[in-house]
């Protein structure tokens, strides 16, 4: 049984349904990240006791917690956990060191050895000087750190922070998360951390579990997943574009509508040729490019990729496209291409430069054919789950 937290069990809230299995190890901060309604804060509820396993198990600190159906089932209290809520949830009547003491109050600790125990709490955080001050007068970085100290004052074996960074402005969100991390460096139980911020993410996190649609549809380093994401959301967070194949044979995939594309298998280590173990013929996969790598040419073009005339067969990795759409910002040019000859078939993202346009005869406009190269070279694939 793990000494940090373990969770393998489907929840359903009202009309939502979702299965989680992960593991967090003591001493390891895990980050879950994805979009609104994917299920984050359904896990965070899970553990944290105020919505029931489905089925399934969860430890927490190395003891059974939850089994459902029909099982254990541990109060909130009883979970020993440290929560950090998104809105931090201080008590406007107390005094920030009241605040902290308040989770041993209400474990039965004494008046002054809660205070105590708060004050070196506050002091570790370096916001001893604000002891006496209620929440209406603390910033919004201030307040995160009350939070933080009352979740970790009661020694928890397990600590969920739910979107600690969302409330900060943009000037103190660099400084704040800076100083998160070096907590949770610290702290010696397992962290899991919720947030729809890639940055918070990659920033606190030695892991990151991607939720969508009630599932964990990756989990790795934050190095591996920017190397290889495995859903077209992921590859957006991270600056590729992508679509769904079939593994032929290493290094070669195809794709029902555009036929072969070749690339390199990464694995949990976000590494060439380092495959997770899973990945065989005909394995799921998600190839993914980084926008700024693909190349456009225009039909007939005589370029780097050869005479590509319409009549005459591509280069591997090469099809016609349609521009169908063009959103030029201060640096670049993002043009959306719908690959081959159907609707159906899939779409990336191009990150061109700004001058691209005065680089093609009658410049790029949308609803024009174009024939667009992904290079070997800089295509990943990497395993669905």
């Amino acid at each position: 049984m793990s000494a940090g937290l373990a969770i393998r069990a489907s929840v359903a809230v009202g009309g939502f349904h979702a299965s989680y299995e992960l593991e967090v190890r003591p001493g390891e901060v895990l980050a879950v990240l994805g979009p609104n309604g994917a299920g984050k804060s359904t896990l965070l509820r899970a553990i944290a006791g105020l919505a029931a396993l489905e089925r399934g198990t969860l430890e927490l600190g190395g003891r059974l917690a939850e089994e459902a159906p029909g099982g254990v089932r541990l109060g909130a209290r009883e979970r020993q956990l440290g929560v950090v809520f998104q809105d931090y949830v201080l008590f406007g009547h107390l005094s920030a060191l009241d605040n902290v003491a308040f989770g041993l109050r209400a474990r039965g600790i004494g008046r002054g050895e809660a205070r105590r125990v708060a004050a070196e709490w506050l002091e570790r955080l370096g916001i001893h000087d604000l002891a006496s001050r209620r929440p209406a007068q603390l910033s919004g970085g201030q307040a995160q750190k009350v939070a933080l100290a009352r979740a970790l004052a009661t020694s928890p074996r397990v600590l969920l922070l739910d979107e600690p960074l969302s409330a900060l402005d943009v000037e103190s969100r660099s400084e704040v998360r800076a100083e998160l991390r070096r907590v949770l460096a610290d702290f010696e139980g397992a962290t899991l951390v919720v947030t729809h911020d890639p940055a918070d993410a990659a920033a606190l996190a030695d892991r990151i579990a991607i939720v969508e649609g009630g599932a964990i549809t990756q989990l790795s380093t934050p190095e591996a997943i920017a190397a290889g994401p495995a859903t077209a959301y992921v590859a957006a967070l991270v600056g590729r574009t992508g679509f769904e194949v079939e593994l032929r044979e290493p290094g070669l995939a195809t794709h029902s509508d555009l036929g072969e594309i070749r690339g390199h298998l990464v694995g949990q280590a976000g590494a060439p040729g380092e495959s997770d173990g899973r990945a065989g013929p005909g394995e799921p996969l998600f190839a993914s490019i980084r926008t700024d790598r693909l190349e456009l040419v225009l039909p007939g073009a005589d370029d780097a990729l050869g005479p590509v005339a319409q009549a005459r067969p591509l280069a591997p990795n090469t099809w016609h496209a349609e521009v169908l759409r063009l959103e030029r910002d201060l640096g670049s040019v993002t043009a959306t291409l719908l690959l081959g000859e159907e609707q159906t078939t899939p779409r990336l993202t191009a990150r061109l430069p700004l001058d691209t346009g005065s680089r093609i005869p009658g410049g790029l406009r949308e609803r024009q054919s174009v024939i667009v190269h992904l290079p070997p070279a800089h295509v990943a694939f990497a395993a669905t789950r």
